[in-house]
């Protein structure tokens, strides 16, 4: 008696579906564009780590309190969003050095050499130059909720010949606690980023798009 072969039971839909790497748990591969964006960010998470990232910050916040028109929290929400654990040397960094920065403004406008600064306006210098005649070194305590840039504080306090030291006591306790607050929340939000790396592009282009309506609205205000 010949006996037929059992033929192959046909697999069902959902058998087939539990074999397949793309079952439920299992998150989708990343885009090309999202793996882009994950490189990039690990890029700068290298240079905020490196000796080369302290020494940007530092430049950056030394120039800004001299001539150049951007704050360092610019700069520091760019590396600290990547590399938060960075925070513990960057934001100590750009502290310094913007103070490091205003003592030498402070001391070129002594002799009249300051350097002038783009984005600064004559309403600037007046009203600063009115708040230092009235409070002397403790006029650069407003700095911080005027938009008005940190290096005009420090010009108008040479040229009113106020002390170094005193200066430099109320701008670490009003500048630099500005400096190192909003540092600590770029590097907070960094971490919280972490889970979704590629969204730090979107992330930082957003910020640098809001820093920069920010900017002209001061500018435009006190002009």
């Amino acid at each position: 008696m010949i006996r037929l072969a059992a033929l192959p039971r046909r697999t069902s839909h959902t058998e087939c579906s539990a074999r397949t790497p793309t079952a439920v748990g299992v998150p989708p591969p990343e885009s090309v564009c999202e793996r882009a964006t994950s490189g990039f960010r690990r890029r700068v998470a290298a240079v905020a780590c490196s000796a080369a990232g302290s020494a940007l910050v530092a430049a950056w916040s030394v120039a800004e309190a001299i001539v150049w028109p951007l704050v360092p929290e610019l700069v520091l929400f760019a590396l600290l969003l990547a590399a938060p654990r960075a925070g513990v040397r960057l934001i100590p960094a750009a502290v310094l050095a913007s103070m490091a920065g205003g003592l030498c403004t402070l001391a070129l406008a002594t002799v009249g050499a300051a350097p002038a600064a783009p984005l600064v306006t004559e309403r600037m210098r007046v009203a600063v130059a009115e708040q230092t005649a009235a409070e002397g070194p403790h006029a650069v305590r407003h700095q911080p909720l005027s938009g008005i840039p940190f290096k005009v504080y420090a010009a108008e306090a040479g040229r009113a010949g106020v002390a170094p030291l005193p200066f430099l006591g109320t701008a670490i306790g009003h500048r630099g606690l500005r400096i190192a607050t909003v540092g600590t929340a770029c590097a907070l939000l960094g971490v919280v980023l972490g889970r979704w790396p590629h969204r730090y592009v979107p992330v930082v282009a957003t910020g640098a798009a809001l820093f920069t309506v920010g900017l002209a609205l001061v500018v435009t205000g006190w002009t």
